[in-house]
């Protein structure tokens, strides 16, 4: 949870290429890595690059309002009703 946390306010980053955290960063190559050394190129490389943060915190943005307290809720309610019907 630690990275969609992150994502909600306002950071980039980066997860490792597997597993559920890719869908924290919406599956965008440049937020995943394969190894030590990738993470560490992809990191220093949008550290040199305003236009890229930019971009990735736009991605990052929309993409982590699928992890908001209100979808969640949202999400709660329907399941709820579900059962209740």
């Amino acid at each position: 949870m630690a990275p969609a946390e992150l994502a909600r306010a306002g950071a980039i980053v980066w997860v490792p290429r597997g597993g559920g955290q890719m869908e924290v960063v919406g599956h965008e190559p440049a937020l995943m890595y394969d190894t030590d050394d990738d993470a560490v190129a992809k990191i220093a490389r949008t550290i040199g690059d305003a236009a890229e943060q930019e971009r990735l915190l736009a991605h990052l943005a929309a993409v982590s309002a699928q992890f908001s307290t209100d979808r969640f809720m949202q999400q709660v309610r329907e399941i709820v009703d579900t059962f209740r019907a």
